[in-house]
């Protein structure tokens, strides 16, 4: 939308203008609708929103495409002030690039994690089907709970992309929290209620699901090192945003006054306009793209958060089951551990039986 007003606004200027003028400001025309058109390519590789790989592969071929045609421009036929921005504009060009390679491999490192944890549902999904398991309500609980750590981090690591706050913070935090509870099922956890899993068949299936967590571990490691070049890239990204505001104003007030009639002073009144309506809109774009991807994110992470607290509550109210007080109540809700505690509560019933 905005390039197709400045373009309107632009070629409305340029229809009557004297000939030995036309080049000049076609030639910054299509160097402004080249910046903008990287400028918005680099951005949604930053972002990372695609349905699909290939979207994401046709977003850099097309930011390729347009800093390749910004570097080969011949710059004869532009202002002085404007071959200065367009040399900043390939500088920045560069750095974004330079940081290209680090956002491709991170983008394969969340393919990974995203198989990995996958597989890591599953190895819980069967570890939860065994009947030994089914009589331990405090290791089920920390069987979903892993479940839900494994599958926010394949989330975490795109929120580390789009540089959301604390993501590499968190994205430890949940690293940690799930390596500890494997460990306790290999070896008990008192802090955590776990007694470890001996049986050979059950232990075997732990192990393995101990596999998983140390891929997981490192793909997330690996994740937080090539993240460490994302923050500059995306300073290069904002950078050529503005470059391109910059050089959009210039074209404005730089090119020729040709409607009939009007007097130059009216002519600069109607060129600060359009540049400031240009602007007002390209920055009205910008906060809806971000509101979007903030808005989805949050709801997102709402969501986590309360898997994560009615796991903890279920944790809390079956804390003293590990000392045999089997006068212990699940509370059955409509969240994600609803089933769950039922089916604890099924068990504690049928060992007070066995008890009594």
């Amino acid at each position: 939308l905005l390039t197709l007003i400045a373009s309107v606004y632009l070629i409305y200027q340029l229809n009557d203008a004297p000939a030995d003028d036309a080049g000049s400001s076609s030639a910054a025309l299509e160097v402004l609708l080249e910046t903008q058109a990287a400028s918005t390519q680099a951005q949604r590789i930053l972002a990372g929103d695609f349905g699909a790989e290939a979207g994401e592969v046709a977003a850099e071929d097309a930011f390729g495409e347009a800093a390749d045609r910004l570097g080969e421009m011949a710059t004869g036929d532009l202002a002085e002030e404007q071959k200065a921005l367009l040399g900043d504009i390939r500088s920045v060009l560069g750095e974004i690039r330079e940081g290209q390679p680090d956002l491709l491999a991170l983008r394969g490192l969340n393919l990974e994690l995203e198989a990995l944890t996958s597989k890591f549902a599953d190895s819980i999904y069967a570890l939860q089907g065994e009947l030994n398991i089914q009589r331990e309500p405090v290791i089920m609980a920390h069987l979903e709970r892993l479940r839900l750590l494994g599958s926010a981090m394949p989330v975490l690591v795109q929120g580390l992309r789009r540089g959301e706050p604390e993501s590499d913070r968190r994205i430890l935090d949940t690293e940690m929290e799930l390596q500890q509870i494997v460990r306790g099922m290999q070896a008990g956890d008192p802090g955590l209620g776990i007694t470890p899993v001996s049986e050979e068949i059950v232990g075997n299936a732990v192990a393995g699901l101990a596999r998983r967590a140390n891929q997981i571990s490192d793909a997330a490691r690996r994740s937080l090192t090539l993240a460490s070049t994302i923050p500059s890239t995306r300073a290069a990204a904002d950078r050529l945003d503005q470059l391109g505001v910059q050089f959009g104003a210039t074209v404005t007030l730089t090119a020729p006054a040709v409607k009939a009639g009007l007097s130059a002073e009216e002519m600069r009144v109607y060129a600060l306009l359009g540049g400031g309506i240009f602007i007002v809109l390209l920055m009205l774009w910008l906060w809806f793209r971000a509101t979007g991807r903030s808005s989805r994110a949050q709801q997102l992470a709402e969501q986590n958060e309360d898997d994560q607290q009615a796991i903890l509550r279920l944790l809390d109210e079956l804390g003293n089951l590990a000392d045999g007080d089997l006068t212990v109540q699940a509370t059955v809700s409509q969240d994600i551990t609803g089933a769950i505690a039922d089916s604890i509560n099924y068990a504690i019933e049928a060992l007070r039986d066995l008890v009594e």
